[in-house]
């Protein structure tokens, strides 16, 4: 299994419209990629921005999996869904 992690900051009057579209295309559009074990967000306020901290994991069933995330190889059925 491995474990990607991002950050991002914006300042506070863009928290709630960064907050909707991360949700739809991070956490959304992650989870219903085959192989994802999770997706997590926290959000922290500091001062005036709002740092989004994502984590994902994803597990794989083999080399061909990892190959075919890794953007080599025939990835087959191992696309969304």
């Amino acid at each position: 299994m491995f474990s990607r992690t991002w950050h991002g900051i914006v300042p506070l009057k863009m928290r709630a419209a960064f907050e909707q579209y991360e949700y739809q295309t991070g956490v959304k559009d992650t989870l219903a990629i085959k192989g994802n074990r999770g997706a997590f967000l926290k959000i922290i306020e500091q001062g005036e921005y709002a740092h989004f901290f994502s984590l994902y994991k994803v597990g794989y069933n083999g080399l061909h999996d990892c190959l075919c995330r890794a953007g080599t190889g025939d990835c087959g059925d191992l696309s969304r869904g």
